[in-house]
């Protein structure tokens, strides 16, 4: 069991059982209902998603793939839930002036290099990313899913399932004990770990790659300051910093996922970061939330701004081949069958 120690996991597995088993047979439930019927998206489709709530690295590896599809001659859009983002309620495409309050921490990061849809509704901001598609004329479109794999009315032509060497999926148990919001099962096209190392264990057929992450600056300096991180794991992502400025330790500001910061949190950057010369060091997720916060204060923070990327190891490239052979195979069936009903 991930992250909970044996006493308190004996404890847990004692009284929270019955949870798992209702939750078990529910999830279940709900895949059989809402799996009856699927809809396929009007343009090839990858999904990035995962079997565990939060912290799987599935926003830079959606970075990646639509990067590495980029350099292979595709147009990517992505399409996103729009997490927390006032304006997901509708199929929605990002545009520049929006504010990550609006479409969502995640969307507005990937925005700046790609094209974004939001919507709860996976089908519905799926069908707008391939009206996009169309009218733009752009050539070999596919969408690239920021999650998604339990949205099952949806038919996703290739499914990427992320997890973490230091807590992967196959040592992890259902919710709520464990962080398993889904059952594993071999009905995905490839398992990710991102980490160090791939830990022993994993038993699935479905082919496995790793990747190794790390943090690069996007702007800023890397003379010391306060971090303020708002992540599924705050912890890691402090840790890999340290290792790259050099320094034994990281004053840090943590905050839960998709935090919303607010003036009051920006007072006590601040006063944290007074000592720094007012250097904040930040997520790639967090910066357009800060920096809105420091327009409207006239604040003397300024901000150092950090991204977790994949590393590419020689395996890698068999991954994207992957994903480019089905992305071919599912174009060339639905040009056949057009061309028939024509």
């Amino acid at each position: 069991m991930i992250q909970i120690d044996s006493n308190r996991r004996n404890y847990l597995g004692r009284f929270s059982w019955p949870f798992q088993s209702v939750y078990f047979a529910l999830q279940q439930l709900d895949q059989l209902w809402r799996g009856k019927k699927t809809t396929s998206t009007l343009v090839p489709s990858i999904c990035i998603g995962n079997f565990q709530a939060g912290g799987t690295g599935k926003t830079p590896m959606v970075q990646w793939t639509a990067k590495a599809l980029s350099s292979a001659g595709y147009s990517p859009v992505i399409v996103s839930r729009g997490y927390r983002g006032e304006l997901n309620k509708v199929a929605t495409l990002v545009h520049t002036e929006h504010t990550a309050k609006a479409v969502g921490d995640e969307a507005k990061f990937h925005s700046e290099f790609f094209p974004v849809v939001i919507g709860k509704d996976r089908i519905k901001a799926c069908t707008l990313a391939a009206q996009y598609c169309a009218l733009q004329k752009l050539n070999k479109p596919i969408l690239v899913l920021d999650d998604g794999l339990q949205h099952y009315p949806l038919h996703i032509d290739f499914k990427v399932v992320c997890t973490k060497s230091s807590s992967p999926f196959w040592m992890d148990t259902l919710l709520p004990t464990g962080r398993l919001r889904q059952v594993p099962h071999s009905k995905c096209d490839a398992i990710v770990v991102l980490g160090n190392a791939i830990p022993n264990g994993y038993s699935m057929e479905t082919d496995l790659f790793h990747f190794k992450l790390k943090i690069k600056l996007i702007r800023g300096t890397r003379l010391p300051g306060l971090l303020v991180s708002g992540l599924a794991n705050n912890d890691e992502f402090s840790d890999h910093l340290k290792n790259e400025i050099g320094l034994s330790s990281v004053d840090m500001l943590s905050y839960k996922d998709h935090y919303n910061y607010s003036s009051k949190d920006l007072k006590i950057m601040e006063k944290r970061s007074a000592s720094y010369n007012y250097h904040v060091h930040c997520t790639t997720k967090d910066v357009s939330k800060i920096e809105a916060l420091i327009s409207q204060s006239n604040s003397p923070i300024t901000l150092s701004v950090w991204d977790t990327e994949p590393v590419s190891s020689d395996d890698n490239s068999t991954l994207l081949e992957a994903m480019v052979e089905r992305i071919e195979y599912v174009s060339h069936n639905r040009l056949k069958k057009s061309s028939r009903k024509a």
